[in-house]
């Protein structure tokens, strides 16, 4: 496929790592829709490589690195001059995008990512590669950035925008999109959709915590689809849950109508995180789209309807608790709960005293061991059961 050259300086820079690789990777990070994957699409097809690609956040584990990917960037030497029949021209190269869904940790994927960039050597390369990633805020991705030939993508050269489109940029776009090519290419600013009222664009804010503020005080159109990446998503559902009795209390008071509306919110909350566990851990990918949606737009279209707000937000910064990845003792914890639910048939709530009570009856049976042992992981999580 003929692409445009959308970010000529950064290209040429990447052309000549090809040429002379110093470093292990190349790293591009920037905002979604600026161009990152083409590029490093556009790259690895002039040097007539074989592409495959790996979205981070579907391989986030430690164990899934270093089973799918590593393999893969330690290829080098022999192997690949039996694939190109030179030692600099074609054969595979690697891009693994959405690296900041990559599980942090001792085990976690980021750390394998961290510890293969360290025992690079340019004697023995491997595979290219380039990592991309919207963000580089998280401390292990700043390492990770310290070892590759990173570049921050931006806003595409406006030249090339104009030879991709074969006419002006709409200054809309210029104005509204924060440079998300994404937009501009359905044609959502083109002249045959008529005079562009910049008043009647929806500004989606950008940023988790602006998101999930939008989510809670504004009003949405229902069939909005919001175009984010899976970790925005759920972070920003993450931060609205955290947020829903403030937003509630400060409509409804602190009453008995509030807080059946916080329930009816939980159970929709609920579902949409049981999708998340059937998605990563079945890898029914489908389901991660209809997730957002209840986090999001769901929980939006309820507070419109049965609590809707009147005014300006609060000006002051809402709730937002940092959490950490799969190698959290409360996302295991989930897991479990996940699990014993599935098989003893009892609601999530329910699922600490059916373990316990699974535990009695076999410790009664004399074949204590292993349930003896779950009954005191369930302990030493202190659930109240309500």
């Amino acid at each position: 496929m003929k692409t445009i050259c959308l970010h000529p300086t950064i290209e040429d820079s990447i052309l000549k790592w090809f040429a002379a690789r110093t470093t292990p990777a190349v790293f591009l990070v920037g905002p979604p829709g600026v161009g990152k994957t083409t590029l490093a699409y556009r790259v690895m097809e002039k040097m007539n490589m074989r592409v495959s690609e790996f979205n981070a956040s579907h391989t986030r584990s430690g164990a899934c690195f270093r089973k799918i990917i590593l393999p893969l960037l330690q290829r080098g030497g022999v192997i690949h001059m039996m694939e190109t029949g030179s030692s600099e021209k074609g054969g595979l190269g690697v891009i693994l995008d959405e690296i900041d869904g990559l599980s942090s940790g001792e085990k976690g994927g980021l750390q394998s990512l961290l510890a293969y960039l360290r025992e690079w050597k340019p004697t023995n390369p491997g595979v290219p590669v380039i990592f991309i990633s919207n963000t580089i805020q998280q401390r292990m991705l700043q390492m990770i950035s310290r070892y590759c030939l990173t570049f921050k993508v931006g806003n595409a050269d406006e030249g090339q925008i104009r030879t991709l489109l074969g006419k002006d940029v709409p200054p809309q776009w210029k104005t509204l999109a924060g440079g998300d090519l994404r937009p501009l290419l359905r044609g959502e600013y083109s002249e045959a959709h008529g005079e562009v009222d910049e008043d009647s664009l929806i500004n989606i804010p950008e940023g988790v915590v602006p998101l999930a503020k939008w989510c809670l005080y504004s009003e949405m159109d229902p069939f909005l689809t919001l175009e984010l990446e899976n970790n925005d998503s759920n972070l920003a559902g993450l931060v609205i849950a955290e947020n829903i009795p403030d937003r509630l209390e400060c409509v409804k008071g602190d009453t008995r109508e509030a807080w059946d509306l916080y329930l009816k919110m939980f159970k929709c909350i609920q579902e949409s995180d049981y999708a998340d566990y059937w998605a990563f851990f079945y890898q029914t990918w489908r389901l991660l789209a209809l997730s957002q949606d209840v986090k999001l737009n769901t929980i939006n279209l309820f507070l419109s309807k049965y609590a809707p707000f009147v005014g300006s937000p609060p000006a002051e910064d809402i709730r937002y608790t940092p959490v950490l990845t799969k190698q959290s003792a409360l996302f295991n914890a989930w897991k479990m709960l996940c699990e014993i639910s599935d098989t003893q048939g009892v609601p999530i709530r329910l699922t600490p005293s059916a373990l316990i009570m699974s535990a009695n009856i076999e410790a009664a049976s004399g074949g204590g061991g292993k349930k003896q042992d779950k009954k005191k992981k369930v302990d030493s999580m202190s659930f109240s059961v309500v």
